[in-house]
């Protein structure tokens, strides 16, 4: 019976322990917080969403697609649902997007924990691992604190990285892997604002409107997404932009430039809205302008617009015809945005960047030493909103758990 060490007890460490204990292992849990799974019970606003319908490579960013292919293919979203099925979970779907039947990310937590329980798993909280080394007998694990170090035949590591976490809690996946000679590409903010440069976003604060936007990296449009944005005091936010941040984190890093041109009507092509609102238009001649866009767009959107296009909103479309309407709409449908950098690392959903997956085998093992095991956040694989990443820590702490005990 081989025993295992598992650094995390987060979504993919707890799966690692159980596929490891259901395989034979001896399995001990090192966290570094009070409690295992903290950071698996904010996903999704705590309603967790696991995983998606349109599960495939193509939703993730990483340096080799085919890896990520290949480990779906060896623990899929069929095999989670099974899996969380047998521990008793209730799934209901939502548009494609798969979550706990109560919405609960507490319910998948409690479940996770409870058979790692059954199992004897031991799971060792407020252990911080901070050094783990490499011997001819295995690897030795150092907590904090600590004098004595344990000895494992094979070593999971599981931490995830600094994404979402708090100003207390403290981040030691990039650091245990610095240990070893391994490439590591740099960890950026992902999923997460897109902090921009103009003064009226404070005006606009709590504005949601369904839009396309498209991704200008140096002037060439590299990404579209559509689906609802939502304006905060620095920038924008929402589901799109979350998934547009993973595509522009590291341009902002290296200061590239950086533009959002945004369709904030998207329902409608431009020409057949002029024409719609000329009409409009000459029915309510006597009416402001600020009058007439009242049953159009969000308000705070059209004083915003009135400022930026120098446009007086208490003029009467009597005295100034069609041609601001005109601008205001032109605008409307490609409102231009220059994005400064990413909202900070604990106001992000997870990291881009981790450990290259040319460094692993397809079984989350290193190549270079034999027995290290790395799952979740902490590989270069960064997946779309959508249940996307959780599907990968799952995964990747499947495949590290079984094949740790061979």
């Amino acid at each position: 019976m081989k025993s295992i060490g598992i650094i995390g007890a987060g979504a993919s460490g707890l799966f690692a322990a159980l596929f490891a204990a259901r395989n034979g292992g001896r399995v001990t849990i090192f966290e570094g917080n009070l409690e295992p799974g903290k950071k698996l019970l904010k996903t999704g606003n705590g309603k967790c969403n696991f995983t998606n319908a349109y599960m495939n490579e193509e939703q993730y960013i990483t340096d080799d697609s085919s890896f990520v292919k290949e480990a779906l293919e060896k623990f899929s979203k069929e095999d989670l649902f099974f899996f969380l099925s047998q521990l008793g979970l209730l799934i209901k779907e939502k548009n494609g997007y798969f979550y706990p039947y109560n919405e609960q990310a507490l319910m998948i937590r409690n479940l996770l924990v409870a058979e790692c329980q059954s199992l004897g798993i031991i799971i060792k909280t407020n252990s911080y691992v901070n050094y783990i080394e490499k011997t001819n007998e295995g690897f030795l694990v150092s907590v904090e604190g600590k004098k004595e170090r344990e000895l494992f035949d094979r070593i999971i590591v599981s931490t995830g990285t600094k994404a979402s976490l708090s100003s207390k809690e403290k981040e030691n996946g990039e650091k245990l892997l610095s240990s070893f000679s391994l490439k590591y590409k740099k960890n950026l903010p992902g999923l997460t604002k897109l902090i921009c440069k103009g003064s009226y976003f404070n005006d606009l604060k709590g504005v949601r409107t369904s839009a396309k936007v498209s991704l200008l990296i140096n002037n060439k449009e590299t990404y579209k997404e559509s689906g609802e944005l939502l304006f905060f005091e620095e920038g924008v936010s929402g589901i799109v932009i979350f998934n547009i941040s993973n595509h522009c984190s590291e341009a902002l890093d290296q200061s590239i430039p950086v533009t959002l041109k945004i369709d904030l009507m998207p329902e409608f092509e431009k020409e057949s809205l002029i024409n719609m609102l000329k009409t409009t238009s000459l029915l309510n001649q006597e009416k402001s302008l600020e009058q007439f866009f009242f049953g159009i767009i969000n308000d705070k959107l059209t004083s915003v617009l009135f400022k930026v296009l120098c446009i007086d909103k208490n003029a009467l479309i009597s005295e100034t015809g069609f041609d601001p309407i005109e601008k205001i709409v032109n605008t409307i449908k490609d409102f231009e945005i220059e994005v400064t950098k990413t909202a900070d690392f604990k106001n992000s959903q997870v990291s881009l960047g981790g450990l290259y997956t040319s460094e692993l085998t397809e079984y989350m093992e290193s190549k270079e030493y034999k027995g290290l095991f790395v799952t979740g956040e902490l590989i270069n694989v960064t997946g779309q909103c959508g249940g996307y990443n959780l599907q990968w820590a799952f995964t990747s702490g499947a495949i590290a758990g079984e094949h740790s005990c061979y």
